[in-house]
């Protein structure tokens, strides 16, 4: 099992729903619409991400984990931007 794996399936049951509260309390503070550009460092399965696409907003997701990129990109398909990124500490 690849790192993440198992918290992938599981995020959107478990998390999420403790998690949409304080999302859509966000959007209260700072509405998304067409013309807005949203970045999310760890996005996980990509929920918010489609929230904020689904009101007009262009989306990029980042996060470190394959597992959580590929839900995501089956949840937001083509229109939206995800990147793997991981950071490797280097010692001399």
């Amino acid at each position: 099992m690849t790192e993440y794996s198992l918290g992938a399936r599981l995020y959107d049951p478990v998390l999420e729903p403790l998690v949409r509260r304080f999302r859509w309390a966000g959007l209260e503070l700072a509405p998304a619409g067409p013309g807005m550009k949203v970045v999310d460092l760890g996005c996980g399965t990509g929920a918010h991400l489609a929230v904020y696409s689904g009101l007009g907003a262009a989306v990029t997701g980042v996060d470190r984990s394959p597992a959580m990129l590929e839900r995501a990109r089956a949840r937001l398909g083509a229109g939206a931007v995800l990147v793997h990124y991981i950071r490797e500490a280097h010692r001399e």
